[in-house]
């Protein structure tokens, strides 16, 4: 229990400082000090027991309101003494606490994955294939090649003709027609100007 200081040797008479010359020799023999010289000393311990009960604190306010903290086995502040808000659970946009998880199949975006989980797809993706040291065999980037143009072809035939009202594939064509199926190439503009250009120049003779 602490100790109550009304109990203190109060001495409140502040006497007078001997001299240096005491302090360092102390009492002489059959010597009698002035009565000023112990109510000084009587004072100073006084002053410095109540200074010290005034500002020290007690084990038993350890860890406790307006105490001090203790120290857990690992030398740190027990979390719960703490006089702090704890920090917000992080996100996809904010930084705070999360949970770790060795999951290799979740969906989950609130947890972080643990270098166990990395690991295991890891070694899952190297057993399905290994790059061998020498470069990408001949065979599979064929058949990826022909997978690749395979899709491609798909595609192509999924996309309809194209019309006057319907974006879709369109065939070239460098003769000059009527048709509205075809595109007109290059060549076919150039040619149906060269055909335009007597009929500039009768027009240039007619202004």
């Amino acid at each position: 229990m602490p100790f109550d200081q009304n109990d203190l040797p109060e001495w409140n008479a502040s006497g007078t400082e001997p001299p240096q010359a005491h302090k360092d020799s102390g009492w002489g023999m059959s010597e009698h000090p002035p009565a000023d010289w112990f109510n000084w000393l009587f004072n100073k311990a006084y002053s410095a027991l109540q200074s010290l009960f005034d500002n020290a604190q007690h084990k038993e306010e350890k860890g406790k309101a307006n105490g001090y903290a203790s120290l857990d086995e690992n030398g740190k502040i027990p979390a719960g003494q703490l006089n702090e808000t704890a920090p917000a659970d992080a996100s996809l946009t904010a930084k705070g606490i999360t949970k770790l998880n060795s999951d290799t199949n979740s969906t989950d975006e609130t947890t972080a994955a643990t270098p166990k989980a990395v690991k295991t797809v890891n070694d899952a993706v190297g057993q399905k294939y290994t790059k061998p040291s020498t470069g990408i065999p001949k065979t599979d980037l064929e058949n990826a090649v022909q997978t690749s143009l395979g899709k491609a072809d798909s595609a192509l035939q999924s996309v309809p003709a194209a019309t006057t009202s319907i974006s879709g594939l369109v065939q070239l064509d460098s003769s000059l027609t009527t048709s509205t199926s075809k595109a007109p190439t290059s060549n076919a503009v150039l040619t149906a100007v060269n055909n335009a250009t007597p009929f500039n120049s009768l027009m240039y003779w007619i202004q």
